[in-house]
């Protein structure tokens, strides 16, 4: 939110919700911020631009405001963006919406896996284009893209932690009903075992040829079979056995994932805490807004702003 340009308490009534930003909570969720709105108001500011003639927009902060409203309060905290004059408005706040989203929290694998969809699909992008934009490669928006083909039974485990993504590349290119019969049979292994001895494991066990149902291409992973089975000619290179070379693959496999995963967490640190900087120190400079935060606060909010 580097366009901010001020934050103030807004009119309920003047703050306006397109429809795609309505999302609900679930009825906990909900409970607890309708008490925590009630005992101490609303702490966290909203998002909104300005449409002119003392209209605004949301972009973050639907529920906050619905419960608000609930609890008949006139005015809540905003602060306001504004939209770059070489950016069209909707495109411009959709955008900003989904970093908030993607940011704001953890979000669970097909959480994140649903929100990429959607910047795909609304400013027509390729794997490569997203990734550019989220400060990624574009074999990690395939990989995180990958959980949602899988079945119902394996997203859950990715997003409750039992397997991890890397892990379930096991069913990678197979059928649901490959899915369900190796999820069955095998889901012990998938949780503990390496993923890539693993995946070649399952397919010489379940072979193309013999169980073909169980893949959506049965003559691609035939190929695969094949062509690591050949043999390579090279008279300069080392000796390597079968067994080290899936060794390898995997560990530099592995070491791929961990290096993108604590890249794209320094690239989410460093948002959360522009963003946050940015927001309280326009909370600290807001006449309106500065006595409404916790006298026990401002010092740390002092110092936050000071160092960010």
């Amino acid at each position: 939110m580097k366009n901010v340009s001020d934050a103030k308490l807004l009119a309920i009534s003047a703050v306006q919700v397109p429809e795609k930003y309505r999302r609900h909570g679930n009825a906990v969720e909900d409970d607890k911020l309708r008490q925590s709105i009630e005992q101490t108001g609303v702490q966290q500011p909203l998002v909104v631009s300005s449409l002119g003639n003392g209209k605004f927009v949301l972009i973050d902060g639907y529920r906050r405001l619905e419960v608000a409203r609930y609890l008949k309060h006139d005015a809540v905290p905003c602060v306001i963006d504004v939209v770059p004059r070489s950016a069209s408005p909707e495109d411009y706040r959709d955008r900003l919406r989904f970093i908030l989203d993607e940011h704001r929290q953890d979000l669970f694998p097909t959480q994140r896996a649903m929100l990429i969809k959607t910047l795909k699909k609304s400013f027509d992008m390729n794997n490569k284009e997203v990734g550019k934009y989220l400060g990624v490669d574009a074999t990690t928006v395939s990989n995180w893209l990958m959980v949602d083909s899988y079945i119902p039974e394996v997203r859950r485990a990715i997003d409750a932690e039992e397997i991890t993504q890397h892990a379930a590349r096991v069913f990678e290119g197979m059928t649901p009903t490959g899915q369900h019969k190796i999820w069955k049979k095998h889901r012990k292994e998938v949780r503990e075992s390496s993923a890539s001895k693993l995946h070649r494991a399952l397919r010489e066990k379940y072979h193309p040829k013999t169980y073909p149902e169980l893949y959506a291409r049965p003559e691609k992973v035939l190929r695969q079979l094949e062509r690591v089975q050949g043999k390579r000619t090279s008279k300069r290179r080392p000796v390597i056995t079968k067994a080290d070379r899936e060794t390898l693959s995997g560990d530099i496999e592995l070491r791929e994932i961990e290096l993108r995963d604590a890249e794209r967490d320094l690239e989410r640190f460093k948002l959360e805490i522009a963003l946050s900087a940015r927001t309280i120190r326009a909370i600290l400079q807001s006449e309106k807004l500065r006595p409404l935060v916790p006298k026990s606060k401002v010092e740390e909010f002092e110092r936050f702003a000071e160092i960010y």
